[in-house]
């Protein structure tokens, strides 16, 4: 994703907070982007592996919510500690349930 996207999704889009993440959206292209900070995990190799669970989580779950291919995320992990993959699989269908859910409230 871009930088002009992400600046454009962080000032308009909105935003949430489901532990261990936080997520920014707005309606766009379906974008994903990922951050894992590295003030708190400072080894490449553990932001590589949160990286990719998230990855495969968003993966696997995308399809059961159709808003996802017109929605530009950012998802942000916020914890400290290295969640086991079916936390973070349960927690990413719970924020896309979220942003579904908020999605059609701004249809109506």
């Amino acid at each position: 994703m871009r930088r002009s996207r992400i600046i454009a999704l962080l000032s308009d889009g909105s935003s949430l907070v489901n532990f261990p993440f936080r997520v920014h959206f707005r309606k766009g292209e379906g974008e994903v982007a990922i951050s894992v900070p590295k003030r708190n995990f400072k080894r490449a190799v553990h932001r590589n592996l949160i990286r990719r669970r998230i990855r495969e989580a968003y993966r696997t779950q995308k399809s059961f919510y159709p808003f996802t291919g017109n929605c530009d995320l950012l998802i942000v992990y916020i914890a400290k500690e290295i969640l086991d993959y079916k936390v973070i699989e349960s927690n990413v269908a719970s924020f896309l349930q979220k942003i579904g859910g908020m999605a059609s409230d701004k249809a109506d």
